[in-house]
């Protein structure tokens, strides 16, 4: 376990064992792992040495500031991109990217912030990304692409993460602006509509967005408009949603992402989920659509920084 540990650390022995049994996992043909640590336990390091382990890979979390962590990590050495509005830059009056990209048609290729970023990220054999960019950003040409291992950290949020994605509220303006067919569904605020119905609509107005959005001169609203479109087409292709009105907009909610996790796990081979506080892990796998033809546990004392607490390993394969 020394040899894939990141060279500057030494792993303690309980993350020696953890990586033990991972390896033991894949090696066995499973493609799923559940690691449920402590606080302290290290599953940063644990993570960076898992990608060390199965050769290319990608680290992704729902939390943004764990994957700022992940990526100030010196000792990980992994390779980062963010959302475009976050990177300044400097050939482009200092203003940050996405504005640059509405103003300037050639800011593509004279980017000096985050199109060096996204290119970087989408080339290195190991990067980390908050889960909206991988879910949604799509590989450049050359992109190491699908990869060997895909970690996932805070994974216990996952589920309610790729909920959120599909979550939307849409208002008349914003159909009324594209000169489009108006939503016009009877019933009470908060009561629950025939999705049959709306799904109709909603293709249609993922239509009305296609024909229209590229005569939107501004560029923010186009922004906005691209977002909505994929929360339709994420809800629409989750097979299990719900659907009201609530003061004048059209609300549509996923509630289930089983579906709508496969694109996500397309991106690897294998996959790492990392906690401290995973829960019901048998309910979490079969919320996100993993079948569980073979589920093992064990349970064992690992010393924290702080405390011992018990930790839980699972694994399932498909």
């Amino acid at each position: 376990m020394d040899k894939i540990f990141p060279p500057s650390l030494t792993p303690s022995h309980g993350q020696s064992e953890a990586l033990e049994k991972i390896q033991l996992a894949f090696n066995d043909g499973k493609r799923f792992f559940v690691l449920e640590g402590p606080t302290g336990f290290g599953k940063s390091v644990v993570a960076k040495a898992v990608l060390n382990l199965c050769g290319k890979g990608f680290i992704t979390s729902p939390m943004n500031t764990l994957v700022s962590q992940y990526s100030k990590d010196r000792h990980l050495e992994l390779t980062e991109v963010r959302g475009q509005s976050t990177y300044t830059c400097t050939v482009f009056r200092g203003m940050d990217c996405e504005q640059a990209g509405d103003l300037f048609e050639d800011h593509s290729k004279r980017c000096a912030g985050y199109i060096p970023a996204r290119d970087a990220f989408w080339t290195a054999r190991h990067s980390v990304t908050n889960l909206h960019f991988l879910c949604n950003a799509p590989p450049i040409q050359g992109a190491i692409y699908p990869r060997d291992v895909l970690v996932v950290d805070e994974a216990h949020n996952l589920e309610q993460k790729l909920i959120d994605m599909g979550l939307r509220k849409i208002s008349l303006s914003q159909v009324s602006a594209l000169k489009a067919r108006p939503f016009d569904f009877a019933g009470d605020d908060k009561k629950q509509l025939a999705c049959d119905e709306v799904a109709e609509w909603l293709r249609y107005f993922d239509s009305a967005i296609t024909h229209s959005i590229d005569k939107l001169s501004d560029g923010k609203e186009k922004r906005d408009y691209e977002r909505l479109q994929q929360a339709i087409n994420f809800t629409l292709d989750c097979g299990d949603w719900i659907t009201w009105k609530e003061k004048g907009k059209l609300v549509i909610a996923p509630m289930s992402i089983k579906r709508a996790a496969t694109p996500l796990f397309r991106c690897a081979k294998r996959v790492l989920f990392m906690s401290a506080t995973m829960g019901d892990i048998p309910l979490f796998l079969k919320n996100l659509g993993i079948e569980m033809t073979r589920l093992e546990f064990t349970q064992r004392n690992v010393r924290s920084q702080r405390k011992t607490e018990e930790s839980s390993i699972a694994i399932s394969a498909l």
